[in-house]
């Protein structure tokens, strides 16, 4: 396996025979604490192999980088299961993508849950800032921020 920067390389493929003449490319990493951190790029038929690669290597090398446990796109699909879970729920994550902020508001619309999201103001010790739900838009793009939320406690049976 190839190292790059401290970072073990294992490369599996998989090559499906696709219905169009377009193609994707999805690329995760998997840190020593068992989370999966994802980037990814879809390419065409105008776009060389190369340029598809680097575009989903620069993007989750920037899901690593924002030291998160979570990409952007998984962010927004545990929302509901913090909702739904017994207890407090806490997730650390980079910046706040759109989908996660909608994906908070109907889940508080639909159960009695109330999330807070905190920016990481100082790393030594841990310290975060809650985060205002009317605050600009801006106020989520950069930095690593803690999503919480205490749940309704769903039990199937």
């Amino acid at each position: 396996m190839p190292e790059v920067d401290g970072i073990n390389l294992d490369i599996e493929t998989n090559v499906e025979k696709a219905v169009s003449k377009g193609f994707d490319l999805l690329l995760w990493a998997e840190t020593s604490t068992g989370c999966i951190i994802s980037g990814g790029a879809i390419g065409s038929n105008r776009q060389s192999p190369d340029e598809v690669g680097k575009k989903a290597a620069e993007e989750l090398l920037s899901n690593i980088r924002h030291g998160g446990c979570v990409d952007e796109y998984l962010q927004d699909q545990l929302i509901i299961f913090m909702s739904l879970a017994e207890g407090k729920s806490q997730l650390v994550t980079g910046p706040i993508s759109m989908h996660t902020r909608t994906a908070i508001h109907f889940a508080e619309e639909m159960s009695e849950t109330n999330f807070q999201i905190s920016k990481l103001v100082s790393s030594e010790p841990r310290q975060y800032v809650k985060v205002e739900k009317d605050a600009p838009d801006e106020a989520y793009d950069d930095g690593l921020f803690m999503i919480e939320c205490e749940g309704i406690g769903l039990k199937i049976v």
